[in-house]
């Protein structure tokens, strides 16, 4: 993983002072690799209806899937934040995999006000998005006050009450999807907004 000068509690991970464009953040993550799908095997049988899901730099499974399974490339994760650092919304703050690749998440920090809870509890806002390449979880993507630096604190974010978060299915047209939920990003701050006041 990468993480913009704060250094993760739990010590790992590269530590750059600014934040990184697209394609330094994916190779300092360590996400620059793509996965694709190979037919299941067994004794010289194909296993109709199932998928594996390989790393292709190294060929490690990461899970087997359904064969209507759609994958989301690691880069293609990353170039949903592109027009928000073009119009300097947000920044690159955190990226990395779990469990060698079979969860991956991309964490931008908004270049907007915190948060004030109460008189002087500041909460930083983030946009997040979350893939899980094994096919165990939808992709997810919105709007978090949980700053992601490990597992604990991925699922954190991802189960958070106050998190703004849409699921994905890994079916149909995710690039289609992805556009859309970048359309509505303004509606789901407004959201956002409105879980500060409260």
């Amino acid at each position: 993983m990468f993480s913009v000068k704060e250094r993760p509690w739990h010590g790992i991970g590269t530590i750059i002072m600014q934040a990184p464009t697209i394609e330094e953040g994916m190779k300092l993550a360590g996400l620059d690799w793509n996965v694709s799908l190979q037919n299941v095997q067994l004794e010289q049988q194909t296993i109709q209806g199932y998928k594996a899901v390989l790393r292709e730099d190294n060929n490690k499974c990461l899970g087997i899937v359904s064969d209507k399974y759609k994958i989301l490339q690691n880069k293609d994760a990353f170039e949903f934040f592109q027009p928000f650092l073009d119009n300097e919304y947000a920044t690159l703050e955190t990226a990395g995999c779990l469990d060698e690749g079979k969860r991956i998440w991309v964490l931008a920090k908004l270049n907007s006000e915190d948060m004030i809870i109460g008189k002087d509890d500041r909460v930083e806002k983030y946009l997040l998005l979350s893939n899980a390449h094994n096919g165990s979880a939808a992709i997810k993507v919105g709007y978090c006050a949980i700053r992601v630096v490990c597992n604990n604190t991925l699922t954190a974010a991802e189960s958070s009450v106050d998190s703004q978060l849409i699921r994905i299915t890994h079916r149909g047209e995710i690039a289609e999807s992805l556009d859309m939920v970048r359309d509505t990003m303004s509606t789901i701050d407004a959201s956002f907004k409105t879980t500060e006041t409260m």
